[in-house]
């Protein structure tokens, strides 16, 4: 069965666990190497008026949700994919709707500096 996992190449990358709000602003409590296919999504759109324009960069992360023993503490976290620094906006799960099973989490993903590891 083809999951996102079978059908695009997997890139590495590291999650960040951040320590949120302090006097310095949000920084790196810890890191993990993993594993995830990530699409980023920049290029030009047509508005209303059949002109276009530069689209904002939203770049996905979907991740294995067997790496997230819990997974309501993603969201504010970080990741550096290919050398650039992320902040997790937001998640949603892939479903087989099949068998009920999540099959990837799909990140949400903003630029963000959260200075050296």
């Amino acid at each position: 069965m083809a999951t996102v996992f079978t059908v695009f190449r997997e890139t590495d990358y590291q999650y960040l666990t951040l320590s949120r709000g302090n006097v310095f602003g949000n920084t790196i409590k810890a890191s993990r190497s993993l594993k995830g296919v990530f699409k980023e999504r920049k290029g030009y759109t047509r508005d209303g008026n059949n002109m276009e324009t530069l689209g904002s960069d939203m770049p996905t992360l979907h991740a294995h949700p067997e790496d997230f023993e819990q997974t309501d503490i993603i969201v504010g976290n970080g990741v550096i994919v290919n050398g650039n620094t992320y902040e997790i906006t937001g998640i949603t799960y892939g479903k087989n709707f099949a068998n009920g099973v999540v099959e990837h989490i799909t990140m949400t993903l903003r630029e963000a500096n959260y200075g050296s590891i």
